[in-house]
């Protein structure tokens, strides 16, 4: 193993092809990750561990851990910002930690990751740049996409999951969770619990997708603000079931809205779309038991 040590002044290292032991004390420093199965300590400076030279996919896991695919896997310690490189499928993957405690707020779209509630250390926060994917942990999360078509998954916990822009796959999981898709095309999945579906961004040809898995759950259609796919897209509800509970949520009243019943997608079965204003907003498949009366709420 190499043993490589920076100094009290800012430094640029790079590691070998092996295994290394890299301890930047002071100053500043740049570290470029390699190859081998590396252990990379901080100073007291701000320090940057950059990857963009592997030219492949990384993932930064709980404890500091930073697999490298055949690479190898590295170990950060004391380190303030991480780069992966560009164009690659970089992860953030917090879902191996096992302390029952910890929790992330990750937003990609500037670059923050905070850990919570660390046992004998309390939080962190870290730069992380050119990530694109996320999973939580099994507490609580929160979890924000970008620009880039994210891939966003909550875990376990009580999840607040925003996709920003882009086409992005968010899947809440476990618990009650809030999934957001923003601008795009999105594909949202609650998962158990019941969760909370909205993947409007207020842009023109958003053709969302609204999963609710088990539970009581809510897909937006509208808020207080008025009606939501107006002009052009819909949303396309996949599995709404009013014996689990779930409802939609519309503007104002249900007697605002029309539906018809056509196959108009998914399987053979017949489909309920909903119409606002001669508009076409909601599409939910394969089902015909949709009441808005019953099945309709306001927000």
């Amino acid at each position: 193993m190499a043993i490589i040590n920076g100094s009290v002044f800012g430094d640029v290292v790079t590691g070998t092809i092996g295994n290394d032991s890299i301890a930047s004390f002071g100053g500043n420093d740049y570290i470029y990750g390699s190859f081998g199965n590396d252990l990379i300590k901080g100073g007291s400076g701000i320090d940057t561990v950059d990857y963009s030279m592997l030219g492949q996919p990384i993932t930064l896991g709980a404890g500091g851990f930073v697999g490298k695919g055949a690479a190898g896997v590295d170990q950060i310690v004391s380190v303030d910002n991480v780069i992966g490189a560009t164009g690659q499928f970089n992860t953030i993957d917090a879902s191996t930690g096992n302390s029952g405690i910890v929790s992330i707020s990750v937003d990609l779209s500037i670059n923050s990751l905070v850990v919570n509630n660390i046992p004998g250390i309390g939080t962190i926060g870290l730069g992380v740049q050119n990530f694109i994917d996320v999973i939580g942990t099994t507490q609580d999360d929160f979890i924000a996409g970008d620009f880039q078509n994210n891939i966003l998954d909550g875990n376990s916990g009580d999840d607040f999951l925003f996709g920003n822009s882009g086409n992005d796959l968010i899947f809440g999981g476990k618990g009650s969770d809030i999934v957001l898709g923003g601008s795009g095309s999105d594909t949202l999945i609650g998962g158990s619990g019941n969760d909370f579906l909205n993947g409007y961004g207020f842009t023109l040809g958003e053709f969302d997708v609204l999963e609710g898995g088990s539970g009581a759950d809510v897909f937006a259609l509208g808020d207080a603000n008025g009606p939501y796919y107006l002009d052009n897209g819909y949303a396309t509800i996949t599995d709404f079931n009013y014996l689990e509970g779930d409802k939609i949520q519309v503007t104002g009243s249900a007697s605002n809205y029309g539906i018809a019943f056509q196959n108009f997608s998914g399987g053979l079965a017949t489909d309920t779309l909903i119409f606002f204003g001669g508009d076409l907003i909601g599409v939910v498949q394969d089902t015909a038991n949709v009441v808005p009366k019953f099945d309709f709420i306001a927000a």
